[in-house]
């Protein structure tokens, strides 16, 4: 087997996995969680091809995963959870910069305190 020939075929395995994240899309019903061996079942893929579609699935934002143990949960999300985590994201802007002041009052106070008498 020639170098070129290894890069064809892995060429063709990434065409493979990319193609695979409309059909399990195409399987699945937005709202409705599934286990793995679930939608290996209703794709007819073997676990380490459908590992690489869900993690691809995953880092796209197509698909949301709930837990990380031998039952994962996988669903596609609805609007209204889309929705949800869009002003969930916008709620945290305001407090993105550094304190300022903060020292300088914390000095002061430590200050004020060692000049009272106990």
């Amino acid at each position: 087997m020639s170098i070129k020939h290894g890069e064809m075929e892995t060429n063709t395995e990434a065409a493979t996995q990319a193609s695979g994240i409309p059909d399990l899309v195409a399987v699945m019903n937005a709202g409705v969680r599934y286990s793995a061996r679930e939608l290996g079942k209703l794709l007819g893929v073997r676990a380490p091809l459908l590992n690489e579609m869900l993690a691809r699935a995953l880092e796209s934002g197509t698909l949301r995963e709930a837990g990380r143990s031998a039952n994962n949960r996988y669903w596609i999300p609805t609007a209204a959870e889309l929705a949800h985590k869009a002003r969930l994201e916008q709620r945290n802007w305001w407090c993105q910069g550094a304190l300022t002041g903060y020292d300088e009052e914390r000095t002061q106070f430590r200050n004020l305190c060692m000049l009272v008498r106990r």
